[in-house]
C-alpha cells in the first residue's frame, strides 16, 4: 500500500493519497484545492486516481474534489446523507470503535461523515 500524507500547517488539514502498487490504483481523501502533488505523485507511483472521498463537509478550507475529478475522470464519495449538486458515491462509515461499543451510529460525527478504513484484511 502507498500512503502518502499532505498536511498544510496553518489550517491544521491532511489529506491522503491513497494506492495500491499491485493495481495502480488510487484515492485522494480529503484534498486540498491545490491537485498538484497528488497529481504529481500518482504519475509518480504509477498510479490511476480512481476516488475522492471527503470525510465530511469542510468549512475550514476549499476542497479540490472538483478538480481533481475534472483532471482525473474520479468518482467523488461523501457520507450517505450528503446532499450536492453534482453527482456522488453515497459511502457508509465503518467504524471498529462502534463495534465494540454496540451503538450502531457515531453521535458526534452527522451521517454526511465517513471514515476510511485501512485495515490489512488479516
Amino acid at each position: 500500500m502507498i500512503l502518502e500524507q499532505y498536511y498544510i500547517e496553518c489550517l491544521s488539514h491532511a489529506s491522503y493519497l491513497i494506492g495500491d502498487e499491485s493495481t495502480g490504483r488510487a484515492i485522494v481523501v480529503d484534498p486540498r484545492r491545490d491537485i498538484a502533488e497528488y497529481l504529481d505523485d500518482a504519475v509518480e507511483y504509477g498510479l490511476t486516481i480512481e476516488g475522492v472521498i471527503n470525510t465530511h463537509f469542510h468549512a475550514d478550507f476549499v476542497s479540490g474534489h472538483l478538480e481533481l475529478v475534472d483532471a482525473t475522470g474520479a468518482w467523488i464519495g461523501f457520507g450517505e446523507a450528503a446532499e450536492t449538486d453534482y453527482p456522488i458515491r453515497r459511502l457508509r462509515p465503518v467504524r471498529a470503535d462502534l463495534a465494540r461499543t454496540g451503538r450502531t451510529r457515531d453521535p458526534l460525527h452527522p451521517r454526511t461523515h465517513v471514515g476510511v478504513d485501512l485495515g490489512t484484511g488479516a
